[in-house]
């Protein structure tokens, strides 16, 4: 019996889910700890499944701020080619819709009309994901489109990149914002806070805690 961990819904919605679902919820009723990665978590098992009293414990992610608070490294700019003159609104997420990168898009829409000197970085694990065919998925076509639809010109997506460099574009970060629609307790949000970088967040799962 060992502790578990749901999947919060990351499995596409359809019969997988419905089935993983059923699954994890087997496995809580019949284990003899559950660690919850939130207070929100928790909450949410206790109140469907009643025969997990006293077996649920709230176990906080972490990061370990000394990795996190870097001077400003401009060697990032030169690599990635950014505009070392703009404003950089940060996000580190899957391309996949819970972690809601349509929304930033469109918030990205509204923020060009009146501040064009603000660029969003974008870092997931779809590299140039605006010119490749081998990893598009549903989602990433819906962005796609959405991009040309509000004529957006002030996002970068700049793909999967090794922890080294994630640092270095936190040290350069302006704002970091998560949009997700679903979450535990977002890495994003700790290291964000962690890199001593003002955060804007969805009032979802553990974000708030």
């Amino acid at each position: 019996k060992e502790a578990w961990q749901p999947s919060r819904g990351q499995i596409k919605p359809g019969l997988t889910s419905k089935i993983v679902r059923q699954v994890e919820l087997f496995a809580i009723k019949k284990a003899t700890l559950t660690l919850c990665v939130s207070e929100e978590l928790k909450r949410i098992i206790d109140k469907e499944i009643s025969q997990t009293k006293n077996k649920t414990v709230a176990f906080h992610n972490a990061v370990n701020p000394q990795d996190y608070l870097l001077k400003k490294d401009e060697s990032i700019i030169h690599e990635y080619g950014l505009d070392n003159s703009k404003l950089n609104v940060f996000n580190v997420g899957r391309l996949n819709p819970e972690k809601g990168t349509d929304v930033l898009l469109r918030a990205a829409a509204i923020v060009q009309k009146t501040n064009p000197e603000v660029e969003f970085i974008i870092v997931g694990p779809s590299s140039s994901f605006m010119e490749s065919k081998q990893c598009e998925t549903p989602y990433v076509e819906r962005l796609k489109s959405l991009m040309l639809h509000l004529g957006i010109h002030n996002v970068r997506f700049l793909g999967q990149a090794s922890f080294e460099n994630v640092r270095k574009l936190y040290s350069i970060a302006d704002v970091c914002v998560s949009p997700s629609y679903s979450e535990g307790m977002p890495l994003f949000v700790l290291e964000a806070m962690a890199s001593a970088k003002p955060t804007i967040a969805t009032n979802i799962g553990g974000s708030n805690e």
